[in-house]
Parts: structure tokens; C-alpha cells; sequence
């Protein structure tokens, strides 16, 4: 076998064991992006176990961006990410974009997020468009969240 060809198997044999450790690895360490990454549709609540994604309307051709509160430590921010139309099959007439913000609940407990669409610093005066209110709480034997904005 000559050096070339050597070098081709190593990769192969490499490569082989890089998949294998990678499907191996504990679901937990993977990106709470990547486990909500597989819904076709957005929805404005997607829960995975002690995990909550709520995905709000934001479009990016206007100074507004959400910004959110928390009401207790039991709820941790993780992540947040925005998906446009080009990511999504998103449904004719919808927004132009989602900002995904994704929290993890770190004890059976129950808490608030308070979101607000305000002008972006530097903008002009803050001015609040929108707003929205999520209770999250542990009920039998796992999370719920539910809007509690008053329309």
C-alpha cells in the first residue's frame, strides 16, 4: 500500500470515528438553537423538556427590537436567535423575521418573562410598540407557558 493510499484510509478511519463520538455525544450539550431548529413552522411556544422557546415577530427593516425581563432566578436566559424568510417557509402575509429567545428552567418552580418592542438605543427616544407577557410553570410533571398579555 503505498503513502497516498495510506493516508486516504486514515482519513476514512478518522472521519469515522469523528461521527461516531459526535453521535455519541449527551443530547444536553447540543445547542438549544439546534433542537428547536428541526419545526418546519414557528410556533409562538415550543417546549423541550425544562427548555422554552418563545419566538416573537420582529421585523428587521425597523429600529424595534424585543427586550425582556425576568421575574425570578429559576428562569435562566440561554440563547436567543433571529430567522428570517430566508431560512423558513414562512406563510404568505407573515412578519419578516422571528426573534427566538430560549430560557431554561432550573428548579420545578414557576416565574415570568415580560418581553417589550422598544426603539433601539441611539434611535430617537425609547418608545415601547409592543408587549407581551409569558407565566412559565411546572405543572404535573412538566412546563408549561402560556401568554398572559392582556389584548
Amino acid at each position: 500500500m503505498n503513502r497516498y493510499a495510506m493516508c486516504v484510509w486514515l482519513l476514512i478511519i478518522m472521519m469515522l470515528f469523528i461521527g461516531c463520538t459526535h453521535e455519541a455525544a449527551d443530547e444536553s450539550s447540543q445547542s438549544q438553537a439546534e433542537v428547536f431548529e428541526n419545526y418546519e413552522e414557528i410556533e409562538e411556544i415550543m417546549i423541550s423538556g425544562n427548555r422554552i422557546a418563545i419566538a416573537l415577530p420582529e421585523e428587521q427593516g425597523i429600529p424595534y427590537r424585543w427586550q425582556f425581563e425576568i421575574s425570578n432566578d429559576t428562569i435562566i436566559f440561554v440563547e436567543e436567535q433571529t430567522v428570517n424568510n430566508d431560512s423558513l417557509s414562512l406563510q404568505v402575509g407573515s412578519d419578516d423575521s422571528y426573534h427566538i429567545f430560549v430560557f431554561e428552567c432550573n428548579e420545578k418552580s414557576s416565574g415570568k418573562v415580560y418581553f417589550e418592542l422598544a426603539k433601539i438605543q441611539g434611535y430617537g427616544d425609547e418608545e415601547v410598540i409592543d408587549e407581551r407577557n409569558y407565566k412559565i410553570a411546572y405543572v404535573g410533571s412538566e412546563y408549561t407557558c402560556v401568554d398572559t398579555t392582556e389584548k
